[in-house]
């Protein structure tokens, strides 16, 4: 899980198969990793909180938005 890239611009470090959201430490977040999937017509997401020992599955069948930012923002706000 070691990162192995990091976008410019970016609050994320690309890891193997893993995206790891660094969040806002400013804000009190902390870094929590993302896993997308899917296939044609359906979007899935995988969402670990290890600071709040969390995991968020998300998924969808034709999604209008992208369904990471609703897995995100849930395992944010979840206690």
């Amino acid at each position: 899980m070691a990162p192995i890239a990091r976008p410019d611009g970016q609050a994320l470090r690309m890891r193997v198969a893993w995206v790891e959201n660094v969040g806002d430490p400013d804000a009190g977040q902390r870094p929590i990793f993302l896993k997308v999937g899917g296939t044609d017509g359906f979007d899935s997401e995988r969402i670990i909180n290890p600071g709040k020992d969390l995991v968020v599955c998300v998924a969808a069948r034709k999604p209008r938005i992208p369904i990471a930012r609703i897995g995100v923002a849930l395992s944010r706000r979840l206690p």
